[in-house]
């Protein structure tokens, strides 16, 4: 990425995702009959984990969850909306969605403090 320090203090934001793998491995999901192995995320090492998930050749169907499938904006409008079928939204409040948000970037460990999360949320979480 252009700017390196941006994308790693923006990490979950949808331009700091690799689009391309993930359709890729849509694509392959959506053909190719044979077990898969995919990315997962590590909360530890703040990181991907590669062939963390295996999906087996005779699963039919998967659940794919997070905020940007639906994106109208390119890339994720032609790469990753034409293997999405259905989408469900689960919403809650804003309120609610920063409790979870501070709590979660804090047990993972992704932040040191509480105070330290809720920075995190506010200066990147947030907008996503």
């Amino acid at each position: 990425m252009p700017n390196s320090k941006l994308a790693h203090d923006r990490r979950g934001a949808h331009w700091t995702f690799d689009v391309s793998t993930f359709s890729a491995l849509l694509q392959r999901l959506a053909t190719e009959p044979c077990e898969i192995k995919a990315r997962g995320w590590d909360h530890n090492l703040k990181d991907p984990s590669y062939d963390a998930i295996t999906v087996p050749k005779d699963c039919r169907v998967v659940i794919v969850e997070g905020l940007y499938l639906g994106l109208t904006v390119e890339p994720w409008k032609s790469h990753i909306k034409p293997y999405i079928n259905y989408y469900v939204l689960v919403a809650c409040s804003h309120e609610e969605a920063t409790r979870r948000g501070v709590r979660r970037n804090y047990n993972a460990g992704i932040c040191k403090t509480m105070e330290e999360s809720r920075r995190r949320w506010k200066y990147n979480d947030e907008d996503n």
